[in-house]
């Protein structure tokens, strides 16, 4: 491919999106080279607005003087004016030319002397070797800082280390302004937390909030005084109590550091989400708010302003196309980039000006190893020039165009949560994995327990892990959605224990693999055929069919799977399905494929019962649907913990939020406290004929890590 072509004696350098003159080098954003480069291409023709559109944005909604203000800059750079037009030529109501003559790379013999016009100058001269050793000396720096070359990674944070060493899960880390300080949440246990400030100088900690709370991501002030953080009531949003709350709050980060603080309110409780306080660089806070109508299961995303002066919140921004669902904000830039969701799974970033105006809308393209039902949260590089954003298989790079490349990290770190350092070229994120186990409990032991829980913690091996109750196959990594064989003694499980997620098989003490699934393949649930022969499994967009020799069989279902919840009988696959924002509970014929819409309200429970469905929704609220009629079962709130499980007596188990396993009788709508449970057991996962799968927490430990690139 040609790299560059000269104008008029002006060199055009395509690989590094720059025009050089004799006066020295003018780098351009490269869709204004990309405008040039289409011109020359048809040099002398007139090239309509729409086809300079189509192949520079390729079909991306940007402002109508977008394409003018590069024309604008390359008449500048190319020593032409809008009056002589000798370089571009203005067609009214068509579009442009390129006038001047053109000479591509390849069509210029090395040989060849050029006279006083080359676009070369002698070394001697001076005028133009500084600029150029400079120019140089600037893409070598960027080489080895950003590891850039055509085809490869752009980023390259191969080194590592650790910022924070402590027993405690510690997550949402960033840098302050000046990066000096670094600011985290670091856990008591499942949902409560503390902010805490690291002297990255130091190396100090401290504690910046007095009291605990379920406090959410967090935002600093451009000077770097101020914190501003959504606070939530309760950690599980509970049918029967008050619905949660979110408030705005603040704290004087300053004074923080001399001893806590309680932080002060700005917003008092909204029942709906508010999220991503982000300061802006006026004063004013912006944020995610939940609009939801009475009649909506669920509801859209606004970006709203806090004025602080004011104390009014204010709709900033609305997109006219998708569906908003994060942004983030550039300090140097004063500039706002919007991440929607069109349809036909396609997503859009959106620059905004600092009022919120529209300035272009470029589509999100996709590496051929990404999902298309991935979602693409992101903040800017403190350049304001790209953004960062944490994919499933790792952190990317995102251009204001919506191009992805790939950020190289070490491999065995799993990233969540990734800031850049404001002035240096470093990350911070937070690493560490959630160790889950899986426990198989029998109820009529459980029942007859007489002594402490305490007591009767298992110990393993040199390291003391202390274990609720024995774990059917113990390993130091997250294991989840256990399912009794019917008609059998297997139990099937996903395990990250050999690098990613898997399909695994338990039996008579041991464990083996099953699947051979993509490294970066996410399950979603996993249900065994009635006969205990085949398993259903859930990625992405896909259901595999897995026998028990590892035989897999999948089928495409072209809608995002959330949960699987049962196979109901020899072809009917019961599962989630859809966005976060339109999930839909389905039947699928394992068979035929054909698939059959229920309901549109968000579930986590599914299950058929008697002739209709038993569900529970996300608040907690547990239900009976028939083609008639969606019929509410009174269950008191404090009991619907976590996801319950159905027995084949009709009977559900569950845990509740005090760690009490209970059984409720949907027949004599009666309940049963069965015997209270370790606190570390959160969740069960399916229960067969006395005994109950449930996962225990081991440890959900999460550490800062620092990332800089590999010199």
């Amino acid at each position: 491919m040609q790299k560059c072509f000269w104008i008029n004696g002006i060199q055009v350098d395509l690989s590094r999106n720059t025009i050089n003159r004799d006066d020295g080098a003018f780098p351009l954003q490269p869709k204004v080279i990309s405008v040039l480069k289409v011109l020359a291409l048809h040099q002398g023709e007139v090239v309509s607005h729409d086809q300079l559109m189509d192949e520079v944005w390729r079909g991306a909604t940007v402002s109508p003087n977008t394409l003018q203000r590069c024309i604008a800059q390359l008449r500048k750079v190319l020593k032409d004016n809008s009056r002589t037009q000798q370089v571009i030529k203005t067609h009214s109501k068509l579009g442009y030319s390129l006038e001047a003559s053109v000479n591509w790379e390849d069509s210029i013999p090395s040989e060849i002397e050029f006279d006083g016009k080359s676009p070369f100058k002698s070394v001697s001269s001076g005028r133009f070797y500084y600029p150029a050793m400079a120019l140089a000396a600037a893409m070598l720096l960027i080489w080895l800082v950003y590891g850039l070359a055509p085809g490869e990674p752009s980023l390259n944070f191969r080194q590592s280390k650790m910022l924070t060493t402590s027993d405690e899960k510690e997550y949402f880390p960033d840098y302050s302004p000046d990066g000096r300080y670094l600011v985290f949440h670091r856990y008591l246990g499942a949902c409560e937390n503390h902010l805490w400030a690291k002297d990255l100088k130091t190396h100090q900690e401290y504690r910046l909030t007095r009291t605990s709370g379920i406090y959410a991501n967090y935002s600093w002030s451009t000077d770097g005084n101020q914190l501003a953080f959504i606070k939530r009531e309760g950690c599980q949003q509970q049918s029967g109590q008050e619905a949660s709350c979110w408030r705005l709050y603040t704290l004087d980060f300053a004074q923080a550091l001399r001893g806590p603080l309680e932080p002060v309110q700005r917003l008092d409780c909204d029942t709906h989400l508010i999220d991503t306080p982000v300061w802006a660089n006026n004063g004013n806070i912006l944020l995610l708010k939940e609009e939801k109508a009475p009649s909506d299961e669920q509801g859209q995303l606004r970006l709203m302003v806090y004025d602080v002066r004011t104390t009014q919140l204010k709709e900033f921004y609305r997109p006219k196309q998708g569906r908003l669902y994060d942004f983030t904000y550039s300090n140097k830039l004063n500039r706002f980039a919007v991440i929607t969701k069109g349809r036909s799974q396609s997503h859009f970033v959106e620059l905004l000006d600092g009022q919120g105006q529209l300035l272009e809308r470029s589509r999100i393209t996709p590496l051929e190893s990404h999902s298309r039902f991935q979602s693409y949260s992101a903040s800017f590089h403190p350049n304001g020039e790209f953004l960062i954003t944490n994919l499933e298989n790792g952190l990317h790079q995102m251009s204001l165009g919506g191009e992805l490349r790939k950020i190289e990290t070490p491999y065995d770190l799993a990233l969540s949560a990734p800031r850049f350092h404001p002035i240096e070229q470093k990350i911070v994120a937070t690493s560490g994995v959630v160790d889950i186990d899986i426990a198989e409990i029998e109820l009529a032991a459980l029942a007859s327990r007489t002594g402490s829980l305490q007591d009767d913690r298992t110990e393993v091996g040199f390291n003391e892990v202390h274990l609720p109750f024995p774990s059917i196959s113990r390993s130091i990594r997250k294991e989840s959605h256990a399912r009794f064989q019917p008609n059998g003694e297997r139990i099937a499980f996903v395990s990250q224990r050999s690098g990613s997620e898997q399909l695994w098989i338990y039996h008579k003490g041991e464990s083996r693999q099953l699947s051979r699934f993509n490294q970066s393949s996410s399950i979603r649930g996993l249900e065994w055929s009635p006969d205990g022969q085949h398993i259903a499994v859930g990625i992405r967009d896909t259901i595999v069919l897995v026998d028990l020799n590892g035989n897999e069989t999948p089928f495409v279902l072209n809608k995002p799977i959330r949960n699987l919840f049962q196979w109901a009988s020899e072809n009917q696959l019961l599962a989630l399905a859809g966005e976060k924002s339109s999930n839909q509970l389905l039947t699928i014929d394992a068979e035929t494929r054909e698939i059959s819409r229920i309901t549109d309200v968000d579930v986590k429970f599914a299950r058929q019962y008697k002739g209709g469905f038993l569900m529970m929704d996300v608040a907690n609220r547990l239900w009976h649907l028939s083609k008639d009629e969606r019929r509410a079962i009174n269950v008191p709130f404090n009991m619907l913990g976590g996801n319950p499980v159905l027995s084949g007596d009709g009977s559900l188990y569950g845990i509740s939020h005090d760690a009490q396993l209970w059984r409720f009788d949907l027949e004599a709508q009666q309940i049963e406290m069965i015997a209270a449970v370790d606190e570390n057991v959160w969740w069960l996962m399916d229960v067969k004929e006395g005994y109950l799968l449930a996962a225990q927490a081991i440890s959900a430990r999460k550490e800062i890590v620092e990332l800089s690139p590999q010199m």
